[in-house]
């Protein structure tokens, strides 16, 4: 097993990826994205979570400075592994959790 107890380490321009695999499937389980040494990624999810046997995203968590950050979207998403379905979510602004925004109503209704 690698440094800090990951397996595969990919350093980019600004950020570092740290991988765990399963060691019996090779399934990368866990990655998570890192940039002066906090849990940080601009563009994704900086920690991504893998169902061990089908590969298959069961928790999406987007970071900012160490913070559940997301403006786009909920920060945390989990799935079912077998469907892939959203079954739980949460928005988070700078670490703070929020209640998800409502959809703008369409223009020209008034109810």
């Amino acid at each position: 097993m690698g440094k800090k107890g990951f397996d595969d380490f990919y350093q980019e321009e600004i950020y570092r990826v740290e991988i765990i695999r399963d060691k019996q499937s090779g399934v990368a389980i866990c990655e998570k994205w890192t940039k002066d040494d906090k849990v940080h990624r601009q563009d994704g999810p900086a920690m991504i979570d893998r169902d061990k046997t089908t590969g298959a995203v069961v928790r999406e968590v987007w970071m900012r400075d160490d913070e559940r950050h997301r403006e786009d979207g909920p920060a945390v998403v989990l799935r079912k592994a077998s469907t892939g379905k959203v079954y739980r979510s949460g928005w988070y602004e700078n670490g703070v959790h929020i209640e998800q925004p409502k959809p703008p109503k369409p223009p020209g209704r008034t109810r």
